[in-house]
């Protein structure tokens, strides 16, 4: 295992190739790898204690454009970030796979910026490939993907900190816990992408009830969108606090899923469409207690 400390660093790269593994990045005060048509394979690689505000980048962790190349993160961590910026932005890239993948304890000062900002954000995306990752206690939207092929399965998104403030206390403090109580969170906005999601947990996010959607918010044009085996429970928004819809989304498809005490303070405990017309299919799924 490798580790390094240093600050304000940042490594850019045109074309060949990048591969990091076993290694540390710990305590870093910058953004760190803007790479473009590069092949990258991150593995077993642990980011912890890193801050990023806009007036450096763009970005926090990885920025990736126009790359034909596969671009894997696999076995590795987020933890402890702090940002004003999205952490890992993609645009116009053709294979992206992430698969045990964590990222926990991840705040933004509202202060600083008002942006809307994500964990990880895919624009023109071809194939977007996520397996048994982690996304928990994260103050801030964790997945966009727009114009994106997407998929994941066998991963959790749980935002519990209100259970867990002790806990995340340890490593992050107060002031910047209650900025995240006081700003709107859609963990997972889904725009004019085709999506597919099985065996997904989503529990516990945007208690706020500031946002439409608490776990999934698709919007724009087109777009086939298929829940199987997931879980929805505890979500809490505005509207739709499992599934707010708002656009001409073509298709949208939930089997064999469980929705359970999802709280609306407006309307949707469970789904809200706002303009809807498409074909809408529930097959073999409970829903209780709403």
């Amino acid at each position: 295992m490798t580790d390094i400390s240093f600050s304000r660093l940042v490594l850019v790269a045109s074309s060949g190739s990048l591969k990091i593994q076993d290694s540390l990045f710990e305590n870093i005060n910058s953004s760190l790898f803007f790479l473009s048509d590069v092949t990258t394979s991150i593995n077993n690689v642990t980011f912890n204690k890193i801050s990023c505000q806009k007036s450096f980048n763009s970005f926090c962790l990885l920025k990736v454009t126009s790359s034909s190349q596969v671009i894997e993160i696999a076995n590795s961590a987020l933890a402890n970030f702090y940002s004003n910026v999205d952490l890992i932005s993609l645009s116009d890239c053709t294979q992206v796979l992430l698969s045990n993948f964590t990222a926990q304890n991840i705040l933004k000062d509202t202060q600083e910026n008002l942006d809307q900002i994500f964990v990880l954000s895919a624009l023109n995306v071809q194939s977007l490939n996520v397996s048994q990752s982690h996304f928990s206690r994260i103050g801030f939207s964790s997945l966009k993907a727009k114009n994106t092929f997407l998929k994941i399965k066998d991963s959790t998104f749980s935002n519990r900190l209100k259970n867990d403030r002790r806990l995340l206390s340890q490593s992050i403090n107060d002031n910047l816990y209650s900025a995240k109580l006081n700003q709107p969170i859609q963990f997972m906005i889904l725009d004019s992408s085709n999506s597919t999601l099985t065996n997904i947990s989503f529990a516990e996010n945007s208690f706020n009830t500031l946002v439409n959607g608490g776990a999934v918010q698709i919007l724009g044009s087109g777009g086939v969108h298929t829940f199987t085996g997931c879980i929805f429970e505890n979500n809490q928004a505005s509207n739709g606090a499992a599934l707010y819809v708002k656009g001409q989304a073509g298709s949208i498809s939930i089997l064999k899923s469980q929705f359970d005490n999802n709280q609306a303070s407006g309307n949707g405990g469970v789904l809200f469409f706002a303009d809807q017309s498409l074909l809408f299919v529930i097959s073999l799924s409970l829903i209780i207690s709403h």
